[in-house]
């Protein structure tokens, strides 16, 4: 099967004004720049969950960033999903699934631990839809 252009004299002289056609042997092809199309490709890279810039202030020694537990939860749960934390530490889960509109159960053997969540959950101010 033979390809062809999608338009005609005019069109190729638009093109050719645009610089938008290069040549190679006897064929003719269209140029794309990358900014044609703006897309990117999905990768499993997460390089805007580093704590370097882009992640939140760390105010507690044992606090996860919140948008890879966000993106996690988000990912693997519906709204109304219980979520369940066997080491709660700051309460970072428990306050992802509250804002997200996710049940949660965390448990914890440090009574710090537990009334740092406890504060941290109780002071927050979450969006209300």
């Amino acid at each position: 099967m033979q390809g062809g252009w999608k338009t005609n004299t005019t069109g190729m002289e638009q093109l050719r004004r645009a610089n938008r056609l290069t040549g190679a042997s006897n064929t003719l092809y269209y140029v794309h720049y990358f900014d044609d199309f703006p897309v990117s490709v999905r990768s499993n890279f997460w390089d805007d969950t580093t704590t370097a810039g882009f992640g939140d202030p760390k105010l507690y020694v044992v606090q996860t960033n919140t948008r890879v537990i966000e993106r996690c939860m988000l990912m693997t749960t519906d709204p109304g999903d219980l979520v369940m934390d066997p080491t709660c530490g700051s309460g970072t889960t428990a306050y992802v699934a509250e804002q997200w509109g996710r049940r949660w159960i965390t448990i914890d053997t440090s009574r710090v631990a537990l009334a740092l969540a406890r504060q941290r959950l109780m002071g927050a101010k979450f969006r209300t839809t």
